[in-house]
């Protein structure tokens, strides 16, 4: 190919994962007028991106819509293929599943286990490679059809080398880990592997919402620790080391005892899990012996304690104070610095309400005054299933990488491109 032709060809890549491409992100088959309505490309040029595409397996003819108003022809309907496959792994504490989308968002298959974080970086390599193989051999599956990997781990990860700086969930991994590197022999060569926090995974749904376009929004996440994810104007903050959002190692109190897993002390981390709950209990049991929450001989998962509060339990509502408390000084901090719109609790495993809002207003005191609202910010609530939730922000995640980078998703024949546009002018 002439090196003429490079630039046009590479303007085409652009159009098509710009524009062409963009509509079938929302999973759903689309019919040529409608793409070419919506992104302002001709007819011609749409049909002809599709017609490439296609041939590459990455889109695909699902029959045919419904006639317009007018009547005539029905229109061919056209969605992303589903040939093509993506595996979204949830590696967290206690929790492991590996989901198998194909790149449509369709869920194909998938494996859940209640396990603890293996001890190695090799091991949690080699079990992601042993259960994905299972997925793809059970559901007939070649692995050159399988083009990307996301590993959700509670990590500190530098995005810019897709390496694992450290973890405080698993401190004997040790440092400077390249996960995707233990993982490349389980997958085909050119597969996309991406490793990344929990937090910046599923929060990335969220930016897609229009609630929040234009506005700054601060998703909190507490569970297995507090991880934070800043989003403004639709971008997710990660700053020059990636340590925007590691809320949980925010310090709150110095001269508390207990020493977090990062070697401070006074970590929000160490302030708010259930075991220092039930600390609580146990220290003022005497004030509520017939509460439900005792003998608290485990410590009480969050919904226990806030369903107790919601009931008049006096042990639950202790808690309840004591944890708006703990998260008021720590929004307090982080309105100085980030000033949020929205402040938003994701997953089910931390059901806060309405009067955990209005203890947190309370505890800010004078901070949450001088607005025409009387409020810093709105607090939501999102009861999603954290981990199904970050499987399909990653599906989601995985897919948008994929189109958007050519190396992956498309090997482009340029001669045969040549050839298609040299036949079309003939």
């Amino acid at each position: 190919m002439s090196s003429a032709r490079v630039p046009e060809l590479y303007e085409l890549k652009r159009s098509l994962r710009d524009k062409v491409l963009f509509p079938f992100l929302d999973g759903k088959p689309h019919e040529v007028n409608e793409i070419s309505e919506a992104i302002g490309v001709s007819r011609q040029t749409v049909t002809k991106c599709l017609s490439f595409f296609m041939k590459d397996h990455l889109i695909t003819s699902v029959g045919k819509g419904a006639s317009g108003s007018t009547g005539g022809k029905k229109p061919l309907l056209y969605a992303l293929s589903s040939s093509l496959y993506l595996i979204c792994v949830t590696l967290w504490e206690e929790t492991f599943r590996i989901h198998l989308y194909n790149i449509n968002g369709d869920l194909v298959d998938r494996i859940i286990l209640d396990a603890p974080l293996p001890d190695t970086p090799v091991s949690a390599a080699e079990n992601i490679g042993r259960l994905s193989a299972m997925l793809m051999e059970k559901n007939k599956i070649d692995p050159a059809d399988v083009r990307g990997v996301c590993v959700s781990v509670p990590v500190w990860v530098d995005r810019k080398t897709n390496t694992l700086i450290l973890s405080t969930a698993a401190m004997n991994w040790g440092r400077n880990i390249s996960l995707a590197d233990l993982l490349r022999p389980f997958f085909a060569d050119g597969t996309m592997i991406l490793i990344e926090s929990p937090g910046k995974i599923h929060s990335g749904l969220f930016y897609l919402d229009p609630r929040f376009e234009g506005r700054r929004l601060l998703v909190l996440s507490v569970f297995h620790g507090v991880s934070g994810c800043l989003i403004e104007n639709g971008h997710i903050l990660n700053g020059r080391h990636s340590l925007i959002g590691n809320l949980g190692h925010m310090i709150l109190d110095p001269a508390d005892p207990e020493e977090c897993s990062c070697g401070a002390r006074g970590c929000l981390n160490v302030l708010v899990p259930p075991a220092r709950l039930q600390d609580i209990i146990r220290r003022e049991a005497e004030k509520a012996p017939d509460s439900a929450l005792l003998p608290c001989d485990q410590p009480p998962s969050y919904r226990q304690v806030f369903e107790a509060a919601r009931s008049g339990d006096p042990l639950g509502r202790i808690c309840v104070d004591y944890l708006a408390r703990q998260f008021s000084q720590a929004l307090r901090n982080l309105v100085f610095c980030f000033d949020p719109d929205y402040v938003l609790f994701a997953g089910n495993t931390f059901p806060v309400d309405d009067h955990f809002k209005k203890l947190i207003c309370d505890h800010l005191g004078i901070y949450s005054q001088g607005r025409s609202d009387d409020r810093l910010f709105e607090i939501l609530y999102d009861d999603s299933d954290l981990a199904e939730r970050d499987a399909l922000a990653a599906m989601m995640m995985l897919r948008w990488r994929m189109l958007n980078s050519s190396n992956v998703y498309l090997n482009l024949d340029t001669d045969r491109f040549q050839s298609a546009e040299a036949a079309e002018q003939v």
